[in-house]
């Protein structure tokens, strides 16, 4: 896969796995690929957004957006994008809500994200 493309079909089956991955079976999450944001992406407008993530714990769902063209523009890889995400999606629960979520957070994220972007294979 090229760097900067990521389908819909490919995002469905890399984020079952990740789900897997991290836990999150119980977890129902939808996953969105195009570079138009969706509308339950409720989330304030943010030019440099290049993935979303929208949950309710309560209820174990989950929105994933990712942009491909915003990922492109920003030289970021639209899977790692969609693993950074998720990873999300998992602090939160483990108890870490996201407005908790600092620097230190994001870097972490960022971490586990590329490690399962490097272990992942479609």
């Amino acid at each position: 896969m090229p760097r900067n493309t990521l389908t819909q079909a490919q995002a469905a089956k890399a984020a079952l796995w990740a789900q897997r991955a991290l836990g999150l079976e119980d977890w129902t999450l939808s996953v969105h690929v195009g570079d138009d944001r969706p509308e339950w992406a409720e989330c304030p407008t943010d030019e440099a957004s290049a993935g979303i993530n929208c949950y309710d714990p309560a209820f174990k769902r989950a929105g994933i957006w990712v942009s491909p063209g915003r990922c492109s523009r920003c030289g970021w890889d639209p899977r790692h994008t969609l693993f950074h995400e998720i990873v999300h999606v998992s602090m939160e629960e483990a108890g870490l809500p996201q407005e908790s979520q600092g620097p230190p957070t994001e870097f972490v994220i960022d971490r586990i994200a590329a490690l399962m972007n490097q272990a992942y294979r479609p």
